[in-house]
């Protein structure tokens, strides 16, 4: 192992962060060419997006549900969907059971009287963000969301989503496709009328650790050995031994997630405050390689902070802002799915026209990584306190109508290590 690696919060992570900068520089050899080459490759590949955006209206792969079900999605349509790194699945629930879920949704704040109890957000995740503030409310064990975590529509898309990945390597399978642990999230409601900033540009999975945890030395040891042309990012050793640092009162992830997503709750337009991407999952090699140039003071990250997201800004990644691109119009019942290297955020909206509700559900294969969160989720649903990656707020501890453990049908008893 390097030198400037740490399974833990370093006490001087800027120390780390100096010997990191030494050590792959030399590693690298010629930095700035290797950058020059990302950024070319980059470059490319979010022209290409942006001439389907022109042309199509979008540049996000979609696929109807009842495809990824009968096993009817095309080879050329993966293809896509692996250089893209997102898509849209339409229809992964009926439009009118999901208009339901977000009617019982909003009748299970109402009963609990949640709008006189909130507090407002429960940590500064998102501090690093310049839009720092999406409307993002902690509740997690609403019928709607467990039902549509343990449902057969939600399994089968998850199993295609992971089967994306090369999972097996070296004598080892890094997770099984086909079994996804419950990783409990929260849901966004925006009122129509909403005036928002949104969210600013960034990646997931860990900020400070991309550079100096052990296990993503080893993921992204090809663009550190100046081997970029092999780098791939599907390949999913070493994925499931990542571990993000403990910082208090934060927000982390304790699983693998293959996939972000979540799944509209209302009908949504294009320009009123929606997801955007930039469609290049390699992309995370320009964030990578970019505070080794000289211009960015030794002892930071281009805006890295521990226990905060990996910001994307215009001042370090202009050619990353540039390709942002929106998903499409979405009706009620479409799960929307980005790889979790992939750089997101929310457009700003002034007025927004309609509702802007989902709930967030990720992609979280069976490993052993996952196995052990999913049993602190079962935990925490039959106490309906808030999950342990999240502020310990604990707002539907004593609710009435919670969804609780007797509910779980098979998958989700699985999906929970239970059965």
């Amino acid at each position: 192992m390097s030198d400037f690696t740490s399974t833990e919060l370093p006490e001087n992570h800027k120390a780390n962060i100096k010997l990191m900068k030494q050590q792959l520089r030399q590693q690298i050899g010629d930095v700035e060419g290797l950058f020059e080459k990302v950024k070319a490759k980059i470059r490319q590949s979010i022209a290409s997006a942006k001439e389907d955006e022109a042309k199509y209206g979008s540049a996000w792969p979609e696929v109807d549900w009842k495809d990824i079900a009968e096993n009817k999605v095309s080879p050329e349509v993966i293809a896509l969907i692996k250089r893209r790194g997102c898509l849209v699945v339409r229809q992964n629930f009926p439009r009118d059971q999901t208009i339901a879920w977000d009617k019982s949704m909003l009748d299970y704040l109402d009963l609990n009287d949640f709008d006189a109890q909130y507090k407002g957000p429960g940590d500064t995740f998102f501090g690093s963000l310049e839009a720092s503030r999406p409307e993002i409310y902690p509740i997690y064990w609403s019928y709607a969301q467990m039902e549509a975590r343990q449902s057969e529509a939600m399994a089968s898309t998850q199993s295609f989503l992971n089967r994306l990945w090369k999972f097996d390597s070296n004598g080892v399978k890094w997770f099984d496709p086909d079994v996804n642990i419950i990783y409990p999230d929260r849901i966004r409601r925006r009122l129509p009328g909403t005036t928002s900033k949104g969210l600013g540009a960034h990646t997931d999975s860990g900020a400070l650790e991309r550079w100096l945890l052990p296990a993503y030395q080893k993921i992204f040891h090809n663009i550190f050995n100046n081997q970029f042309d092999k780098y791939d990012p599907w390949d999913a050793a070493y994925r499931s031994e990542v571990n993000e640092y403990t910082v208090d009162n934060t927000t982390k992830c304790s699983a693998f997630r293959t996939f972000q997503g979540w799944t509209a709750l209302s009908d949504m337009e294009v320009g009123q405050g929606v997801l955007h991407v930039v469609p290049v999952p390699e992309a995370m090699a320009y964030i990578l390689l970019r505070p080794l140039l000289n211009d960015v003071p030794e002892d930071e990250l281009c805006g890295v902070a521990p226990g905060k997201v990996l910001p994307i800004s215009e001042k370090w990644h202009p050619d990353l802002i540039e390709g942002l691109c929106s998903i499409p119009s979405l009706q009620a019942g479409d799960s929307v799915w980005w790889h979790c290297d992939v750089i997101h955020s929310v457009a700003p909206v002034e007025d927004q026209k309609g509702w802007g509700n989902v709930m967030y559900i990720p992609a979280a294969p069976l490993c052993d990584k996952n196995l052990a969160y999913a049993r602190k989720v079962a935990k925490s649903l039959d106490e309906g306190s808030s999950p342990q990656d999240f502020p310990r707020e604990d707002y539907e501890k004593n609710w009435q109508s919670r969804f609780t453990t007797q509910d779980l049908n098979e998958i989700g008893k699985k999906s929970l290590g239970i059965a």
